[in-house]
């Protein structure tokens, strides 16, 4: 379910930047997902690790980062994969109400 939800956030934002100019998401870079895990790994694991266990910290604490790069993935596959149907761009324009409108 993670995956699919962040996909499809990747998807909605790849509709609106062809529809409307907003920015994409910029993907992960592989070394900068190494080198996050590197340092979840050697600093935040055991820090996290040592307040759950001395009860100073939840246990969500000690995978933050996995999950933060997880769905930086997902989202990155979600912008990749969308295309937008050809007559989605075929959009008509609101009236723009007068003054005289009631």
């Amino acid at each position: 379910e993670l995956d699919s939800q962040w996909a499809r956030y990747g998807k909605s934002n790849r509709y609106l930047h062809e529809l409307h100019g907003v920015d994409l998401a910029w993907p992960l870079p592989v070394a900068d997902r190494n080198r996050s895990l590197l340092r979840w790994l050697l600093k935040e694991l055991p820090a996290a690790a040592v307040k759950f266990v001395l009860g100073r910290g939840p246990a969500i604490d000690m995978v933050v980062t996995p999950l933060d790069i997880y769905c930086a993935r997902s989202r990155d596959r979600g912008q990749k994969e969308a295309s937008l149907p050809p007559q989605a761009k075929d959009k008509d324009n609101l009236p723009i109400p007068t003054d005289d409108s009631p």
